[in-house]
């Protein structure tokens, strides 16, 4: 594994979960967000092996937890927790969420969309009065979810 996957891996490794029962304070302590520097060279099947590690690092037979793992868009974000509610209805996303992700395509879709910003030479000229091109707002978050 990249020397920077591991040393993360053995910090989340060591971070000790909130598992109160209370869906906001642990959606508050047991998220994490990754963002790498725009030179950062990186796979899909580095972050890939990342996620499974993590995924099982937390792994527990007396109490089983949802890890769960998405793409933030808006930050650029690799995003990923873990909730004692095992009900995937119960996570705390405030939208639509699609849970036939698989953790590969989490990975792939971080490494090629990562940059969370928008080049100045992507950006378009708007007159006032002409119609905004808007994404559907209702396409669900698309969230890795697996009981563990």
């Amino acid at each position: 594994m990249n020397p920077f996957w591991s040393d993360l891996l053995q910090e989340i490794s060591s971070d000790t979960l909130n598992i109160s029962g209370d869906e906001i304070r642990e959606a508050r302590a047991n998220t994490w967000g990754i963002s790498l520097p725009g030179d950062f060279d990186t796979s899909s099947a580095d972050v890939f092996e990342f996620l499974e590690a993590v995924r099982d690092c937390k792994r527990r037979d007396d109490s089983p937890l949802l890890f769960y793992a998405w793409f933030d868009e808006l930050a650029g974000q690799l995003r990923l927790s873990w909730s004692s509610k095992t009900d995937i209805m119960s996570l705390s996303f405030r939208c639509p969420i699609d849970t036939s992700v698989t953790l590969s395509e989490i990975a792939q879709t971080f490494v090629e969309n990562r940059r969370g910003r928008i080049e100045l030479s992507e950006l378009e000229e708007f007159t006032a009065g002409e119609d905004i091109k808007t994404t559907d707002s209702r396409a669900p978050l698309r969230v890795y979810v697996e009981r563990v």
